[in-house]
């Protein structure tokens, strides 16, 4: 068994900021070509790019996706998805068990 969280979804209450290893440790690539920082957006709601028109090299290193990393680092969740999604509480060493 693992920690309880709420899968992250734009209609979900804010939870805040955190750390997350979205784009620093994990991505993920929708069947599509989507490329998201992180394999719980099944929606494709925080899409970076596509590799069907972008390669990966140039997708990264978007402002967008330098954002999410910096913020991260820094326990900022750029993203309205990341701010609502409670995930990242396992990161977070006040928090995790």
């Amino acid at each position: 068994m693992d920690v309880y969280f709420q899968w992250p979804n734009l209609q979900n209450e804010a939870v805040g900021d955190g750390y997350c290893h979205g784009l620093s440790k994990q991505i993920a690539i929708l069947a599509d070509g989507r490329v998201v920082p992180c394999c719980l957006d099944s929606e494709g709601e925080m899409e970076l790019g596509n590799l069907h028109a972008t390669n990966l090299g140039k997708i990264l290193a978007t402002k967008r996706s330098c954002d999410i990393v910096q913020g991260f680092a820094r326990n900022i969740a750029h993203e309205e998805l990341c701010q609502k999604c409670s995930y990242k509480d396992r990161f977070n060493k006040e928090v995790a068990p």
